[in-house]
């Protein structure tokens, strides 16, 4: 297995809560700029796990990604 170029792909991503690894969304990356955004999850630190439906790469984690709460009124 090899590791991607910095070309952008589709690959399906899985968002977890930090703390407790539950599984809070799933979606897929943008067609051609491997762009993602998740709305609506509640404040909280999580992790990405994507990985390469195609098998052609080693899947990847990224840790730590804080949402913050919103701002007070």
């Amino acid at each position: 297995m090899g590791s991607p170029s910095n070309a952008p792909v589709r690959r399906k991503l899985h968002l977890h809560n930090q703390r407790t690894g539950r599984l809070v969304a799933e979606q897929w990356s943008g067609r051609t700029d491997g762009a993602h955004q998740f709305f609506g999850v509640a404040a909280a630190t999580y992790y990405v796990i994507t990985f390469d439906h195609t098998g052609e790469y080693n899947g990847e984690v990224t840790t730590d990604i804080v949402v913050p709460p919103p701002p007070a009124p």
